[in-house]
């Protein structure tokens, strides 16, 4: 199966119990066809945007989804149906092996990570200067995070912001609550720029790992501690998990 702009994994590494990233370009979002993938409830949701560089982006990232995992199982990309968690985590319906999966976008930039052995979880953001770090910090930080923060240099308290809050949203996702729960809840700390950080998740061992990501971005995955790492995207480091 072709998916545009993306390379997949051999048949034998995408079946393998190791987390797998790709990375989408959606401004690259590969005409027309995008939409004709969506089922029902995603055009809707894809027709309640109120700017269309919005809903053609939210468009590409679900299209984009569906090509991946489609490539997984063996199926149409257009016949794939999701489930949703109580709180709105999605997985694939139907019988048979499915794989863990986990999506999110920001701007034009979408990560996917997907795995058959581990529950995970994917974030990305746009670095936004616009947003007051300061203001946010204790709304979301835990008491050690936010200490740590309050340390910080003023020049380094935005990009150590992102930093943080996409590894924190990719550890809540790994958990399978989201935003549902509270963030302050759960302290992942600011670790080491370009290092993984081992950290204890409901009392099992996960890891964290910051991303490469495009300038104005910033990105990381979560998934349980010993799993291998796999990579389609050029931007991220390929590598096992520790």
């Amino acid at each position: 199966m072709i998916v545009p702009g993306v390379k997949l994994p051999d048949a034998g590494t995408s079946h393998s119990p190791a987390v797998m990233i790709f990375e989408a370009q959606l401004s690259d979002d590969g005409g027309s066809g995008n939409e004709s993938l969506l089922s029902a409830d995603e055009k809707e949701r894809a027709r309640r945007f109120v700017f269309e560089r919005d809903r053609v982006r939210f468009v590409a990232a679900r299209a984009f989804l569906r090509r991946v995992l489609g490539h997984f199982v063996g199926e149409h990309p257009a016949a794939l149906g999701f489930v949703y968690s109580a709180h709105g985590r999605p997985s694939l319906s139907a019988h048979g092996p499915r794989p863990d999966f986990n999506l999110s976008h920001a701007g034009d930039v979408a990560l996917l990570a997907v795995s058959w052995g581990s529950p995970l979880g994917i974030d990305v953001e746009t670095v936004a200067p616009s947003v007051d770090t300061g203001a946010l910090a204790g709304q979301v930080m835990h008491p050690n995070e936010l200490a740590a923060f309050e340390r910080l240099a003023e020049h380094q308290r935005m990009s150590c912001f992102f930093r943080l809050w996409t590894r924190k949203e990719a550890a809540l996702k790994a958990l399978g609550t989201g935003l549902s729960r509270d963030p302050r809840s759960l302290d992942v700390g600011f670790g080491q720029a370009g290092e993984d950080a081992v950290v204890r998740l409901d009392g099992g061992p996960f890891v964290i790992r910051e991303i490469p990501a495009p300038p104005g971005y910033a990105a990381a995955v979560c998934a349980p501690r010993g799993f291998p790492c796999w990579s389609g995207a050029v931007s991220v480091a390929s590598r096992p998990f520790p």
